[in-house]
């Protein structure tokens, strides 16, 4: 059972008859205690329908994607960390849509990532300064008793 204050109507328009019934993800993409999802299904057995799941990356994900106060993220990590779907099958899709945000979410996906993944498999060290370039640690020395203001 779906809680009534779990229920936001976001506007008057009477619902139309169609072919599914939509259900636009772009969070809480759990299958297990996601409201929204069981309110769709709840309304798709009433009218006998299919559901449509829509996941979108939006236009705007190169500017907006830092801005803490607005949602214009793609959501994917966890699917990705827990190998529910591959950098494989979403680059290519990801390329095809023609979005302005796929550069920046390609270097996301393929250099930030997949790097740092086979920096970690290939690299022994990888949990210590071991793995660090001398440069590096000299740099870290060098400022090590510098003093840094409080926030």
């Amino acid at each position: 059972m779906i809680q009534k204050e779990r229920i936001k109507v976001l506007n008057k328009k009477e619902m139309k008859k169609g072919a599914y019934v939509l259900y636009l993800m772009q969070a809480s993409q759990r299958a297990e205690y996601n409201h929204a999802l069981e309110y769709t299904i709840m309304k798709a057995n009433e009218l006998r329908q299919p559901i449509i799941v829509f996941f979108g990356i939006t236009d705007h994900f190169p500017e907006l994607r830092n801005d803490p106060t607005l949602d214009y993220l793609s959501h994917m990590s966890p699917y990705l960390h827990f190998g529910q779907i591959s950098p494989l099958y979403i680059a290519p899709k990801v390329l095809k849509t023609g979005s302005p945000g796929v550069e920046a979410f390609l270097e996301e996906l393929i250099i930030r990532r997949e790097l740092s993944m086979n920096f970690v498999f290939y690299n022994e060290k990888y949990d210590s300064l071991d793995a660090i370039p001398e440069w590096s640690k000299k740099t870290l020395r060098t400022h090590q008793k510098d003093k840094c203001q409080s926030l």
